[in-house]
């Protein structure tokens, strides 16, 4: 049974809290420079680190690399009928690229368990020596992975939100043409309140708040993207909630076309320190790969009440934020 499935309780989760005050998800993304998406046996902790089966070496490679200031976001995934190895477990890296990129890079292994901890190490502290771990590497460059948040122990509206999204994704994957795809159960993104939440890989945007109705033009990227404004929480390659915002007019105004460009972004404040000068350029698409630069402006349109989870009142707010103008230089 899904947590906390009943019409009263939903009506009093943070996520229909959130939906019915219009809160605008666009720009909270989050930034992962690097994701490790790892398999991990249920069942999950709050805290996915503190599970049952999360392997003790892991934690002190994530804490020596927090140490060192390298960021590295941590994800586990539910293991999976489908995609899962008996004896292995599978890993996936997603570093973001130097410069303007489009999509994460990709490196995929499948690895014995007695052995995860120390190709962990190598994978994370020693990248001289990645050359070792080639025998376990998968080639899956060409598979598109979508992450849905079902981690209820974490939040009851991942599991209530998230996991019928889950479910008719896989029903659907079978729809999608000329593309590899996989979805997957994965723990807590990060946005509760903004549930059911998805993460495309490795292109790396993150889409909220979809309904079953709304999944098809996500899969098939074929119908007009300007009616998914609500759905849309930002591109993660951006790490900026401005840059993101403006990202999303953008994506808005070009369509589905619009995922095939480079993009980085400069932003920097106005004395009034609330207006927001946001600098996106992006490679236009062509085999020249010219680049565009557009300018806007992002300005604070007030705030709305936040509350926990389940509602037991307000206990804070959230900035809204709005693109006043955005115009291409020449």
């Amino acid at each position: 049974m899904i947590a906390g499935s009943s019409k009263e309780t939903r009506s009093r989760l943070c996520s229909t809290f959130s939906k019915n005050n219009n809160e605008d998800p666009g720009g909270t993304a989050p930034n992962w420079d690097r994701c490790l998406v790892m398999e991990l046996r249920e069942p999950w902790n709050k805290d996915i680190n503190r599970s049952r089966f999360f392997p003790a070496a892991i934690n002190g490679l994530i804490a020596r690399a927090d140490a060192r200031g390298d960021k590295i976001r941590l994800q586990c995934v539910v293991r999976d009928s489908e995609y899962s190895v008996e004896g292995h477990v599978r890993l996936m890296l997603f570093s973001k690229p130097a410069g303007m990129s489009k999509a994460y890079h990709k490196e995929e292994f499948l690895v014995p368990v007695e052995s995860l901890g120390n190709f962990v190490g190598v994978l994370l502290e020693k990248p001289e020596l990645k050359d070792v771990l080639d025998e376990h590497r998968c080639d899956t460059s060409g598979i598109r992975d979508i992450l849905v948040c079902t981690h209820g122990a974490h939040d009851t509206c991942c599991a209530t939100f998230g996991y019928p999204v889950y479910e008719e994704l896989r029903k659907r994957i079978t729809s999608v043409s000329n593309e590899s795809l996989r979805v997957w159960r994965v723990s807590h993104i990060g946005g509760h309140r903004v549930s059911p939440n998805l993460v495309d890989l490795p292109t790396g945007r993150n889409w909220v708040r979809m309904g079953i109705d709304d999944l098809e033009p996500i899969l098939l990227k074929k119908q007009p993207v300007d009616k998914l404004r609500s759905f849309y929480r930002g591109w993660m390659l951006l790490d900026s909630l401005y840059a993101q915002l403006v990202e999303r007019e953008l994506f808005m105004q070009y369509g589905w076309d619009w995922v095939q460009r480079a993009a980085s972004s400069k932003v920097t404040q106005y004395e009034d320190g609330k207006t927001v000068n946001v600098v996106l350029e992006v490679s236009d698409g062509s085999s020249e790969q010219k680049i565009e630069v557009f300018e806007a402006t992002v300005e604070p349109i007030g705030s709305i009440p936040r509350v926990d989870c389940p509602s037991t009142g307000v206990y804070g707010a959230v900035t809204q934020f709005l693109v006043t103008s955005l115009a291409k230089k020449e």
